[in-house]
């Protein structure tokens, strides 16, 4: 006798074509759908809707592939260090070394590369405005960006900061707290910045306190605590290390002359040129 023709053609013991098997697709979709196993392997037809449509009309979320947990961890970790001022400013957020004119500053490039490939010592970059220094310096954080300190996962491995931001937040202790919220203290503001083992401190002595004093208080217990500590601190500076030690004072540039390597970068302004 001759067979019928369907579209699977998988018999069932009596030579009749099971209907349980024709290739079937998702009312809602389209999608074509797959054989519902049973407990012992064998198909026992199929459902109505496509695993992702089902979730959809039942209100309830499919599990995650690996690939989708680490993508909607990466962004999470993004939107927190971009919330609490931990990133660069915004234009700096995609440099890197390989958009950086090696050419205008080659020793500066050199080192920030052998910085990046091993992470031993820091590097204080230091000349006039517009050549180059925070472009390289964001490209230090943007490189470890996504590594965030086995240790404590609430901390990326590295963290960006201007001096005028670190100041502001430290400023603000001083006055009282609204009703019903609680103000960070010095102490706790300068323990977070200490705590990732990279930091990346932007212009160094551009802010120019009433008392000198009070912002030299602050450095030398934020410098002392990352040299005990032997972190890696990447700075930025317009002043040189002889007029850095005018403003700071001694024990606090000798602690940075530890921490880093120094590097003068020369040369004319390249903002606003292509």
């Amino acid at each position: 006798m001759k067979k019928l023709s369907f579209h699977h053609q998988e018999t069932s013991g009596l030579g009749i074509p099971d209907m349980r098997l024709t290739p079937k697709i998702c009312q809602a979709c389209g999608k074509p759908l797959l054989p519902i196993p049973d407990t012992v392997g064998f198909s026992r037809g199929f459902s109505a809707f496509c695993p992702e449509c089902k979730a959809k009309r039942l209100n309830v979320s499919l599990p995650l592939t690996a690939q989708e947990e680490m993508t909607q961890t990466a962004q999470r970790r993004k939107d927190y260090t971009i919330s609490t001022g931990w990133y660069p400013p915004p234009r700096f957020y995609g440099a890197t070394l390989e958009n950086f004119n090696a050419k205008l500053q080659p020793k500066a490039y050199a080192l920030i590369k052998s910085l990046l490939a091993q992470p031993e010592r820091g590097m204080l970059l230091w000349g006039p405005p517009g050549v180059g220094k925070t472009h390289l310096a964001a490209a230090v954080f943007n490189h470890f960006e996504g590594e965030w300190d086995a240790a404590a996962s609430v901390y990326p491995r590295a963290r960006f900061v201007r001096e005028h931001d670190l100041f502001a937040r430290i400023r603000a202790t001083f006055g009282k707290s609204p009703p019903g919220t609680e103000s960070q203290t010095e102490e706790e503001i300068i323990a977070e910045y200490v705590a990732p083992p990279i930091l990346i401190l932007d212009d160094l002595c551009k802010y120019a306190p009433a008392d000198p004093s009070f912002r030299n208080r602050i450095y030398y217990e934020l410098f002392d605590r990352l040299w005990n500590q032997k972190a890696i601190v990447v700075l930025t500076a317009n002043i040189s290390p002889t007029e850095l030690e005018g403003e700071l004072g001694s024990p606090i540039v000798d602690r940075i002359r530890d921490l880093c390597v120094v590097c003068e970068m020369k040369g004319a302004s390249q903002r606003g040129k292509l």
